[in-house]
């Protein structure tokens, strides 16, 4: 019996599925070599941005809203900050042409033509210029890229005026204050202090940079493994208040009272076993006590969760306040999307 041929389509796909397993096999190895100019695609150490779950079979969808929410959030942070009136646009007047008569002569009109060829000349340059910007991911706000893991992509945070977690506390405040999540497919939508690689002494080092920066103190330079984002904010301490000195308490009962700095740490790794849960934990804890002993590790009710997230050959650092009242970060459970 003769065997039926294939069509061409199969072997395309087959072809295309062997690219896209030497790739995965070069990535996790490390021995992909990219143009400095190439978009990033992927998640890589020195990156800062938001680390967004959704559901299954819905990463576009969910990109659409991850993006939709926070434009949203950086435009209402521009208004409320004064930074952008929108009075501007109002002192504006499109120029208006004038009208046409007939009384002109030939010469005029082969003037005309030619003016009207430069504008259209002009009009396609232009065109041709905003689609190749169009086209570069560095141009934009926020630019999504892929995870390697299942239902979870990562949103670089490019702006230069507000970190992450800005942007994330902005969109959970309107979630609280309208009642609406504006998405029905987003469950989690964590901000991403830094990135670094899955390694014991690298975490070490980021925590201590990143810790440095939230308590708005002297920083050091980070080391080329746990290199941070330059161009974007680094996040501050917002909604954690300092308690009142033990020298200003008068007796002792007071002093007593005073409620210390605490802190837990949150550990998940997802097709990675580079790292284990308590040398990161162990990490954490180690460079938090270098930076602030006053900081103290609880296990519940603490006032800043530590989420340290490895996503394949990546660690991704989060510094998570309001960890309870914003649902564990979770967008889906805030607000119920009717």
């Amino acid at each position: 019996m003769k065997s039926k041929a294939k069509r061409k389509a199969f072997y395309r796909r087959c072809a295309a599925g062997e690219r896209r397993a030497k790739q995965r096999r070069m990535e996790s190895a490390g021995e992909v070599l990219e143009s400095p100019l190439a978009p990033r695609r992927c998640i890589e150490p020195g990156m800062t941005g938001i680390l967004v779950t959704y559901n299954n079979r819905e990463d576009n969808l969910a990109r659409t809203d991850a993006y939709h929410l926070l434009n949203e959030a950086h435009e209402r942070l521009l208004c409320a900050s004064d930074q952008a009136s929108p009075n501007d646009l109002k002192d504006f007047e499109v120029p208006v042409p004038p009208a046409s008569t007939h009384s002109v002569n030939d010469e005029k009109d082969v003037d005309q033509d030619a003016d009207d060829d430069d504008v259209h000349a002009s009009l396609r340059k232009e065109l041709v210029s905003d689609q190749k910007r169009l086209r570069d991911p560095s141009k934009f706000l926020f630019h999504a890229v892929k995870t390697g893991v299942a239902n979870c992509l990562f949103v670089i945070n490019q702006s230069k005026n507000y970190s992450s977690a800005q942007l994330v506390h902005e969109v959970f405040r309107h979630v609280l204050a309208s009642g609406q999540a504006n998405s029905r497919r987003i469950l989690r939508f964590q901000p991403v202090a830094a990135t670094c690689r899955p390694e014991v002494s690298d975490l070490k080092n980021l925590v201590r940079h990143v810790w440095r920066d939230w308590l708005q103190l002297s920083t050091e330079p980070p080391t080329l493994g746990s290199c941070v984002q330059s161009d974007v904010p680094p996040q501050r301490m917002t909604f954690v208040t300092r308690p009142p000195k033990l020298s200003d308490c008068a007796d002792l009962g007071e002093r007593q009272s005073v409620k210390p700095f605490t802190f837990t740490v949150s550990f998940k790794s997802r097709s990675s076993d580079r790292l284990s849960k308590p040398d990161a934990v162990a990490a954490v804890i180690d460079a938090i006590s270098e930076v602030s002993p006053d900081w103290s590790p609880v296990c519940a009710a603490a006032d800043v969760v530590v989420s340290v997230d490895v996503i394949r050959n990546v660690a991704c650092l989060s510094l998570l306040e309001k960890f309870i009242e914003f649902w564990k970060y979770n967008l889906s459970e805030l607000s119920p999307v009717t």
